[in-house]
């Protein structure tokens, strides 16, 4: 059963509560590796945001690219990341058509000479598409470069603001809401 996108954000606000519970001074160590724990998933979901964002700029947004190539794209990709387990570089295509192309030399001949076939007009329209991206090229990097930095920021804010609304959050609790000791113990940190 796939996990909701409001489930995986729950799981991370149960972890945040019970690393805030922790106040003992025998619960340093485990503080510290969920410390770990946290920082090490919000680096992850980062990546991944970035890498979806970029596999959406590169394929899906690619206007020479026709919906076989996307789909042949995006078919490469979603088994890249399954087989990994973890997000991969998109704007590397180059190197990721080079590993399809070594795993179907290991096909039975029949097939092989089927596939390239079938890639030969893939490829003829990916070469007119290069000559067309030539042209306007750097009007759309300098596009794409221009979202990317939009999403970054809205991204690298939104963390900044859960980490000190957290921050917050814990420090009432940890004080029970008491002004007089919240400031005292931002005084003793």
């Amino acid at each position: 059963m796939p996990v909701k996108k409001q489930e995986a954000h729950r799981a991370l606000e149960l972890l945040e509560d019970y690393h805030a519970r922790l106040s003992e001074p025998q619960d340093r160590a485990l503080r510290i590796a969920i410390e770990r724990v946290i920082r090490i998933f919000k680096s992850r979901l980062f990546q991944a945001l970035l890498d979806i964002q970029e596999f959406y700029e590169l394929t899906l947004l690619d206007d020479s690219k026709s919906i076989q190539q996307k789909t042949a794209e995006t078919l490469q990709i979603a088994t890249k990341w399954e087989k990994d387990g973890q997000a991969v570089k998109i704007a590397d295509n180059q190197r990721m058509r080079i590993e399809s192309d070594t795993e179907n030399a290991k096909e039975p001949p029949a097939e092989q000479l089927q596939h390239q076939n079938a890639q030969q007009p893939q490829q003829q329209q990916q070469q007119q598409s290069q000559a067309a991206k030539s042209r306007s090229g750097s009007q759309t990097i300098h596009q794409h470069a221009h979202q990317r930095k939009r999403i970054l920021v809205s991204l690298h804010q939104h963390q900044n603001q859960h980490q000190s609304q957290h921050q917050h959050h814990y420090q009432l609790r940890l004080n029970n809401g008491n002004p007089a000791k919240m400031l005292k113990r931002a005084f003793e940190s």
